[in-house]
């Protein structure tokens, strides 16, 4: 059941005392401080007297309070300039924040490459800086600054941080392609690797890349040999690629050939196979 309330008429003080009451809060227009007046019960005769009292002791001046209320809102605005100003320098440092991230970065990759580089000898090297890469073949290929003006051949190993990643796919001559190990096609290539286990090498060709796992699958052909896990695997110099010795990663574990003789090796990049900017060439 819904009751209606009798709006209670304030007397002439009830009504003075409001105003001031109001007034001692926050500066009001006079048609905004008789329309408060008017809704708390004040009549109308009562309402004129007080705004007059109020202009003659100077607690009501509709003209300072324009120009109080146009302060407001230009400083409101330039509250808002200056929020968006620090929202553009914070957003800005953002940016300076990952250049600086992604130069360390490349700088760090650059120092690998040079310490591979110098650990090697008796092989052409050459850095270089990849200059396109597309996204539908991130995994699979990119093509890098150097071609066969710089002696690049296509005989030659790729390398990122920690070891091989590629191998050099065609020439032109200020550029070159460069097939990943971790593309589909790669067991086209034949490309043999050597592990190191027990005092003996063990053969065996690369086969694939498990994308699930992150590791490489390696085929030895023959009858198997014990081959510890963590055993170290390289290039082993033999065929179309003759460098030897460069690091591709570390035995994960061995299996049985499912299809076919020998067993399967897994294995594990030692080499940061999402390479940022810069690669090493290694080869004849």
């Amino acid at each position: 059941m819904r009751y209606n309330r009798e709006k209670k008429e304030l007397t002439f003080d009830e009504a003075k005392d409001k105003a001031l009451r109001l007034l001692e809060f926050r500066s009001h227009s006079e048609r905004e401080l008789s329309d408060k007046l008017k809704r708390a019960g004040a009549k109308e005769e009562d309402i004129d007297e007080i705004l007059e009292f109020c202009r003659n002791y100077g607690f009501l001046d509709d003209r300072k309070y324009a120009i109080a209320k146009a302060k407001d809102l230009k400083n409101l605005s330039e509250l808002n300039d200056e929020n968006r100003s620090l929202k553009s320098r914070l957003y800005q440092k953002d940016i300076d924040q990952s250049k600086l991230n992604r130069l360390e970065s490349e700088n760090r990759e650059l120092k690998d490459l040079m310490s591979i580089k110098n650990s090697v000898s008796g092989s052409k090297q050459v850095v270089s800086e990849i200059i396109d890469r597309n996204y539908g073949s991130w995994d699979q290929e990119f093509v890098i600054d150097k071609g066969s003006s710089d002696g690049i051949s296509d005989s030659m190993f790729v390398l990122s941080s920690g070891g091989v990643i590629g191998v050099v796919e065609s020439i032109e001559k200020n550029s070159s392609k460069v097939k990943l190990l971790v593309e589909d096609t790669i067991s086209s290539q034949h490309l043999t690797f050597k592990i190191e286990s027990q005092g003996q090498s063990i053969f065996a060709l690369l086969n694939g890349y498990d994308e699930k796992t992150g590791e490489f699958r390696l085929l030895q052909i023959g009858d198997p040999v014990e081959i510890k896990k963590g055993s170290l695997v390289s290039t082993s110099g033999l065929g179309k690629y003759k460098s030897s010795d460069l690091p591709l990663g570390t035995v994960a574990s061995t299996q049985k050939a499912s299809d076919q003789l020998g067993q399967e090796i897994r294995v594990k990049p030692k080499a940061n196979l999402d390479v940022n900017r810069y690669v090493l060439l290694i080869g004849e």
